[in-house]
């Protein structure tokens, strides 16, 4: 096994001490999102939004890339938020 699968291998099974599940959410939704930023710009998922900004040199550079970038972000996270929502419900009430 190699450094780096290594390293993720501990991530995601929690390995690492003080590492809490809500940490290791944080990171793995952050990676997905690099990952998906880093892949949108090379495949140019977005052409038609390249083509228009091709017409109109003032718009911003790289919006498609920051537009998929953070519509991922925003799906981890609503994963993250239903995770910690059926963690919630298994722990009982302190009364």
């Amino acid at each position: 096994m190699t450094l780096l699968s290594s390293w993720w291998w501990e991530i995601v099974n929690n390995k690492r001490p003080g590492l809490t599940s809500a940490s290791k959410d944080l990171i793995v939704v952050f990676s997905a999102a690099v990952c998906v930023f880093v892949a949108s710009y090379f495949l140019n998922i977005f052409s038609f939004l390249v083509r228009f900004f091709e017409k109109n040199p003032s718009a911003l550079a790289w919006v498609d890339e920051i537009i998929t970038f953070l519509l991922t972000l925003s799906i981890g996270f609503a994963v993250i938020a239903w995770r910690r929502l059926q963690e919630l419900k298994k722990k009982p009430l302190n009364a």
